[in-house]
């Protein structure tokens, strides 16, 4: 969606532009160019053009517009919802996994995903009763009435991303940006519910064009669906407080196969957690690597 409204801005400037050009050299060859016959006070056949000629062009700037708009609300089913919550001056994450189909018929019912704790044999003993056994490779598929889906219980888990003090910084790191614990999210799209805990706040990432307030006692929700992986920069974008600009936002995009395994991990993740995240796209890498 982002790149669309950078296209659709690039496209109104440059119309922009051009129109002030026109009339600026219009203007200037009127009242220094000697041989325009400036006695003329009527020309229909001038009048028609430069009505008819930008009336054309609005309509067709307005269909990209009416467009962008159109898909910004409309929104769709997405598996993986992250709460996002300010705090003075750190940001909290909450990933929600819900089960949920596309599938509306009463009858034949819905294919979801339903979770199983297995053991070493690979039988199934039962659903997982705590979130470090939930195991993305334990999804088996089954056929499910509608109302079964939306009883579906969805698991969570959550972390906390502090700023990282110039002391603690590794080589090739940004002062000032770098964080404890990335927020990790796949290549496909993702909903976001911001809010906040104390103060109004800002969560902001301006390399994805996203930019949504964190209000006390409110969710705004945004959906985000990163075009590609790679490691982005933000910083709280609305003045919260003496240290402010010491709560920097550090997003992770993962392919979906490396954000299923790091799902995997979250019994690591949640005991004894190190000092620092690691960065998760190196891990899968070597770990790939070594697989293959």
């Amino acid at each position: 969606m982002t790149e669309k409204l950078v296209w659709y801005h690039d496209l109104t400037l440059m119309t922009m532009v051009g129109l002030s050009s026109g009339i600026m050299v219009f203007l200037v060859s009127f009242y220094l160019v000697s041989y325009w016959n400036k006695s003329i006070k009527k020309n229909e056949k001038v009048e028609f053009w430069w009505t008819f000629l930008p009336a054309v062009w609005l309509l067709f700037l307005s269909y990209p517009s009416l467009r962008n708009l159109f898909e910004m609300e409309r929104g769709k089913p997405v598996g993986l919802v992250v709460k996002v919550i300010g705090h003075q001056w750190y940001w909290s994450y909450e990933y929600v996994v819900r089960f949920f189909s596309t599938c509306m018929d009463q009858q034949r019912g819905c294919q979801t995903m339903s979770v199983w704790e297995k053991n070493e044999a690979g039988t199934r003993v039962g659903k997982p009763n705590k979130v470090s056994q939930f195991r993305w490779g334990d999804l088996d598929y089954a056929w499910r009435s509608p109302k079964e889906v939306n009883n579906m219980k969805p698991y969570s888990f959550e972390y906390d991303s502090f700023m990282v003090d110039e002391d603690s910084l590794n080589s090739g790191e940004y002062r000032l940006l770098e964080v404890d614990h990335r927020l990790v999210l796949p290549l496909s799209g993702v909903l976001l519910s911001v809010s906040s805990a104390d103060v109004i706040h800002s969560w902001a990432v301006p390399a994805m064009g996203v930019k949504m307030d964190a209000v006390p006692g409110k969710h705004n929700i945004l959906l985000l669906e990163p075009s590609r992986c790679g490691i982005f920069y933000g910083q709280c974008s609305e003045l919260c407080g003496v240290n402010h600009s010491f709560m920097p936002i550090v997003v992770e995009v993962i392919s979906n196969s490396c954000f299923e395994r790091w799902v995997g991990y979250t019994d690591w993740f949640m005991k004894g957690r190190p000092s620092r995240g690691p960065h998760w796209s190196s891990i899968f890498v070597e770990k790939n690597s070594a697989v293959a």
